[in-house]
């Protein structure tokens, strides 16, 4: 069993190979630790990438090609999408921003996935995270990506509702208010917030009020939500 391993150079005008050479008659579970040992090669690897990424990128080195930024040096001379191109940018940012997740992911904690999944909820919680990144890489390194996904979810839920502005006192500003009139060419007008943890405004706006008449050239109900949204 063997596998090659090529090493680009010179933003991919050069190829160069070299190849490893798996001992012979391995065991089952020998061979998962040679796959668990080759996917830890690739993330450093794509740590140091980032790195490099990192210190080519704060000294704006892709202006020097003509550049107008630096996925777009990235998507010419790599040949990549530019989705992919961006994703490799921010990813370098954050870890340089947040190095206590790039140290996880060197000495095997978490994953690249994991780590990027972190990353993308604490970039726009930089108060909270510096108060609760250590116990988010904790559980998250205890848990499958998609257990892991839900506490990091329930997270941003609690961190958003600690931050959200107080309520002013008006229905308007409750997360399940909302009011509906009917309008003179016999549709409704309906204003107000949907409710994503209960659903309350769906149940609410696709029920008429009990104190509204409603004309034979009214539409259905369920028009009025379609409106709404």
């Amino acid at each position: 069993m063997s596998y090659t391993i090529e090493h680009m150079f010179e933003h991919g005008k050069r190829w160069t190979s070299e190849k490893y050479e798996a001992p012979p008659n391995l065991g089952a579970r020998q061979l998962c630790s040679v796959v668990v040992e080759r996917f830890r090669e690739r993330e450093h690897a794509d740590l140091r990438l980032a790195e490099a990424i990192n210190e080519w990128d704060t000294a704006a080195a892709w202006s020097a090609d003509g550049a107008c930024s630096a996925p777009s040096w990235l998507r010419a001379q790599l040949g990549i999408r530019h989705g992919s191109a961006i994703q490799l940018v921010h990813r370098s940012r954050r870890l340089r921003s947040y190095p206590t997740v790039a140290d996880a992911v060197k000495t095997g904690a978490i994953c690249l996935e994991q780590a990027n999944m972190i990353l993308a909820a604490v970039v726009a919680r930089p108060t909270h995270a510096e108060r609760d990144l250590a116990l988010l890489i904790k559980q998250v390194s205890e848990l499958s990506y998609a257990d892991g996904h839900a506490v990091v979810a329930h997270w941003k839920t609690l961190v958003d509702a600690e931050t959200s502005p107080e309520p002013d006192g008006s229905t308007d500003s409750l997360p399940s208010a909302f009011h509906v009139s009917p309008g003179l060419d016999g549709e409704f007008e309906v204003h107000g917030h949907l409710d994503m943890l209960d659903g309350l405004t769906v149940t609410t706006a696709l029920t008429p009020p009990s104190n509204l008449v409603l004309s034979m050239t009214a539409r259905p109900a369920r028009n009025v939500l379609t409106r709404w949204c």
